[in-house]
């Protein structure tokens, strides 16, 4: 995507997003979730945590922070996207699967710090 697609779906992300606020109780929390989702579906060609806040413009740490330290409730945020699924997309003939495709990492502290 380029930066006029994302201008494009902006409005829409943020509608989207600000469904999950009530999943973490930190307003800082919240702000990141957006910065860093817009951040990963951005054109920029590395999608690391320094990348992402540069093109941000705040504090590396701050990212790092968010993807380190922050917590949310992810029982309420997977209900959540659950019924947002059933409620666009429920009918007779209708079937959900979602495959989580990636590994388990050995690191425990940031998420892709190793395999």
């Amino acid at each position: 995507m380029d930066i006029f697609d994302i201008a494009g779906i902006r409005t829409k992300l943020q509608r989207f997003l600000k469904r999950f606020q009530s999943c973490s109780a930190d307003e800082r929390t919240r702000d990141y979730f957006q910065l860093y989702t817009t951040a990963l579906i951005s054109n920029l060609s590395r999608k690391n945590c320094e990348a992402i806040a540069l093109q941000a413009g705040v504090p590396v740490r701050s990212v790092q922070w968010f993807l380190a330290r922050q917590r949310w409730d992810h029982e309420q945020m997977r209900n959540k996207l659950q019924k947002i699924i059933v409620k666009k997309h429920a009918g007779k003939h209708s079937i959900g699967i979602i495959d989580e495709t990636s590994f388990v990492k050995k690191g425990d502290k940031t998420p892709g710090v190793q395999r």
